[in-house]
């Protein structure tokens, strides 16, 4: 067997993942992975060998189950566990004490890094990571503290949080990743108290000393260049993995191109320092085993320089172990070492199987291993050993006769080139040859590119819903560059050579210039939703055909091909239908935080989106798109491409900061607005929406629009003349929603005055759900206007433990005076309610959650009908 290792963390794997779909016994799985081991082992004796491997692989299956269903013991005195424990108000401040595990970086608001935790409280003792924001003022000088330093501050703290709809990115399970288990928050001004004593390891502060050192270098050498912060936060990322100084639109460009990897230090550019120093090693002719041995100390203390995130390390260890293996004359046993490598992390931490960043760095090099380099050598690699020694002839006895008669040919058409020339023949032929190997270089780097491009497509869907086309391209002219710009940018800080910092940021400019182009000018990219289960399990059995059609006769290596295509093109097109309820009327607030936006799937399959959430203006710089991070992720969980409708209340940032992001992602057949809360100021955006062909409708009190069966009632907002005075929100587009015998009421920010306006008007009417108003302020919901409408449900839209203290708590007591039952997105999470025109049934986030992990106790019963 070739590769003896790909089948058993396969087997391992498949374990691990049938036990997240089932509840499995822990000791009778282990008892089943002893037995099938020692069954195994009598195989191996009797040569029953057959019986002995499907033994082994059922036993690596049973192991991965027993792996993935291991109860979770809890740890008491983990940092978070002990916060609220001994908390007695969670908005007071607390004192905190520790080490410092990673050292400041300069963010837009402040100073962030990440505090390993000694004491809570001042004497509960703790352990585990906190991240801390340090605000300061704009005079205020950064934040300056070694890692290992030993501080004591006061903080407010915060448990992170997940946005609670489906297709969200799992933000708390990132930060346990990197065991960080609370969030803190430092007001400007607070003091920090130094403490005597260092923690940590003294090896690991050394090596980010010199890291604070390349920073200071970095800044310098670059100080007399022309200010670029593009170019800029390109190298302090390509050098340092340093991401901050990255702004919104380099980041955009880089994952649209699909170049994104080139700025996150992972196993590109651990492989790429690998071969610069193998290269000069050799060219410096020492002896194999000193070279191998000086690279994999280099590449593991350069893993550790750049902050020792565990993609890098996994890449570290993973290239040691094949430079390990190229000792022992294991050249073409790569697949069997990655393999390896993957079994040993699966058995150490099994919940890396679900890691993007795992499945991705794996994925492409056994896609380069197992795909890329068996195609390259029945496509490229007879052209490449064309040029090897070409004046030898007699070499070309022990080549492949395809082989040897190009090179006849090519010795051929140089012949003549010295009498025309009337230069050296071989300085010609040197020329030609230097020339054709280039042009062979970048063919084989294309076609590695592209294979690893189209097998990383299921990934890219299924973690970031988006596919992208530039990518072959755009790597061919980047990975060139990023080959010479990394080992140039660390010369550069090791020398502080000026013109090697120089030649540093041209080769930065060049990158950072020809992703822009690509990004600009090409249409580079598409967003996808998330595959079927089924689909996502015929294209990674695609690849493995694929990979084992290599050798084996060519009906077998073009059904791979196809079954390939075909799935990758299902991948790409999603021609799959939305998950909508048939015949129903839809309404699904989704956790947006504190903003909103509201789903609507129509009986007839038609979708509207009422608002598209954002974050409330601060006057700072939004760090995070909820059109693009939280509502499109959730439209695409559920296959939707298209909104027939997206209607915007009014262009306050927490209801309109996430639309132009949604009018890039998504197909727009109409956009409904309120004619007074869109004016002359956004005349300019309008008449953008509409030269890309979308339909735009102003609204205003006393319009009615229908779609099948579902009647739109415009109740708001009233004329001009008769908001003269009142505040933006109160020209909220109001909509009253009916289908059947029930209606919705959707109220957008309005306030008291609007909700008076209303009741002196004659189409308010009773309503079953009420979406409360500017997302239960005190300035609205009030009693007259809940006696009118009189709603079995209220939902309200506010961010968790939000600034405004949204819903006021007045608002909650008019609503439960009345028995009206109240659904928050910032306790339930997503909140949906379906209708077929008779009935009522209300679900929510928590609520399947708390199924889903069978904590049927803790599940808050819901009426289910009306």
């Amino acid at each position: 067997m070739k590769h003896p290792l790909v089948a058993p963390v396969g087997a391992l794997a498949i374990g691990v993942a049938v036990a997240q779909l089932a509840v499995f016994s822990f000791a009778e799985t282990l008892l089943s992975v002893v037995l099938l081991g020692a069954l195994a082992l009598v195989g191996l004796r009797t040569g029953a060998y057959r019986a002995g491997f499907v033994a082994c692989l059922s036993g690596f299956f049973f192991c991965g189950v027993m792996l993935g269903s291991r109860p979770d013991v809890p740890d008491p005195l983990r940092v978070d566990r002990v916060w609220i424990e001994g908390r007695d108000e969670a908005d007071d401040p607390v004192r905190l004490s520790g080490w410092v595990r990673r050292p400041p970086e300069s963010v837009d608001y402040g100073d962030r890094f990440v505090l390993e935790v000694e004491t809570v409280f001042s004497d509960s003792v703790a352990h585990g990571g906190v991240q801390v924001i340090v605000y300061r003022g704009a005079d205020d000088p950064a934040l300056d503290l070694a890692r290992g330093a030993r501080v004591d501050f006061l903080a407010r703290l915060r448990k992170p949080r997940n946005f609670q709809n489906p297709g969200s990115f799992d933000y708390v399970g990132y930060l346990e990743s990197r065991r960080i288990f609370l969030t803190a928050s430092v007001r400007a001004g607070t003091p920090i108290h130094s403490l005597d004593g260092r923690g940590g390891s003294w090896w690991l502060s050394l090596v980010w000393s010199a890291r604070k050192a390349a920073e200071r270098r970095l800044t310098g050498l670059f100080a007399d260049h022309e200010s670029d912060a593009r170019v800029e936060g390109i190298l302090r990322a390509l050098l340092l993995g340093q991401r901050t100084g990255l702004n919104r639109q380099t980041r955009e460009d880089f994952q649209r191109t699909g170049a994104y990897h080139a700025l996150v230090i992972s196993g590109l550019h651990v492989g790429a320092m690998a071969f610069v120093v193998l290269f000069l090693l050799r060219w410096a002719m020492v002896p194999a085993t000193a070279r191998t041995l000086i690279t994999i100390i280099l590449i593991v203390a350069y893993a550790f320089f750049v902050g020792a995130a565990l993609p890098v390390m996994r890449a570290a260890w993973m290239c040691s172990a094949y430079l390990v293996s190229t000792l022992i004359y294991r050249h073409r046993r790569a697949l069997n070492m990655i393999a390896g490598t993957a079994l040993v992390f699966l058995l150490i931490d099994p919940a890396l199987l679900f890691d993007a960043s795992f499945q991705m760095s794996f994925l492409a090099v056994a896609l380069i291993a197992g795909i890329g380099v068996p195609l390259l050598e029945t496509t490229i690699e007879p052209y490449r050993r064309t040029l090897i020694d070409l004046w030898n002839e007699d070499r070309d006895l022990h080549l492949d006769p395809r082989v040897a008669q190009l090179r006849v040919a090519l010795r051929m058409w140089l012949e003549p080139l010295p009498l025309l020339t009337r230069l050296p023949r071989r300085l010609i032929a040197g020329a030609v040859v230097g020339c054709l190997r280039i042009v062979v270089w970048m063919a084989a780097l294309l076609v590695v590119s592209a294979v690893i491009q189209a097998g990383l497509t299921l990934p890219m869907a299924a973690h970031f819903q988006r596919v992208s086309w530039g990518g072959v391209l755009a790597n061919l002219c980047v990975m060139p560059l990023l080959l010479v710009t990394l080992p140039l940018g660390m010369l550069a800080l090791l020398t502080n050579s000026t013109l090697l910092g120089t030649l540093t940021w041209s080769f930065a400019q060049a990158i950072s210039s020809i992703v822009g182009w690509f990004a600009a000018d090409l249409p580079v990219d598409l967003r996808a939703p998330p595959p079927p289960f089924w689909l996502a399990s015929v294209f990674g059995l695609a690849l493995i055909g694929l990979s084992l059609s290599f050798g084996r006769a060519s009906r077998w290596r073009l059904g791979a091909w196809l079954l390939f295509a075909a799935s990758l093109t299902l991948l790409v097109v999603h021609p799959f239908k939305p998950r909508l309820m048939p015949d129903h009327l839809e309404f699904t607030a989704i956790d947006v935080g504190q903003g909103e936006s509201l789903f609507l799937g129509l009986p007839d399959g038609q979708t509207v989106l009422v608002d598209g959430g954002g974050l409330p203006d601060f006057g700072g710089t939004r760090t995070l798109d909820i059109g693009d991070a939280v509502v499109s992720p959730y439209l695409w969980s559920r296959s939707i491409r298209r909104l027939d409708v997206l209607a915007i209340t009014h262009s306050d940032s927490d209801h309109f900061a996430g639309v132009p992001a949604l009018l890039e992602n998504f197909a727009i057949g109409e956009i409904w607005l309120s004619r007074t809360a869109f004016g002359d100021e956004h005349r300019d955006w309008i008449d953008t929406v509409t030269s890309r062909g979308i339909t735009v409708k102003s609204l205003q009190q006393g319009d009615r629009l229908s779609i099948g069966n579902v009647v739109f009632d415009v109740l708001g907002p009233a004329p001009e003349s008769a908001l003269a005075g009142l505040r933006e929100n109160n020209r909220s587009l109001v909509l009253g929603t009916s289908f059947g015998d029930h209606r919705f009421l959707l109220t957008g920010d309005i306030e008291a005055r609007a909700e008076e306006r209303l009741l002196d008007g004659p189409r308010l009417r009773e309503s079953d759900v009420l979406k409360v108003a500017h997302h239960g302020s005190a300035t609205s919901t009030r009693d007259a206007f809940l006696d009118r409408v009189a709603p079995t449900f209220a939902v309200v839209s506010a961010g968790f433990r939000n600034p405004f203290g949204h819903p006021h708590p007045s608002v909650i007591e008019r609503l439960s005076e009345r028995g009206i039952r109240v659904l928050r997105t910032d306790l339930e999470g997503l909140i949906s309610i379906l209708t077929d025109g008779r009935r009522l049934s209300v679900e929510t986030f928590r609520r399947q959650r708390a199924i889903k992990n069978r904590t049927g106790p803790g599940v808050r019963e819901l009426p289910q009908c009306r």
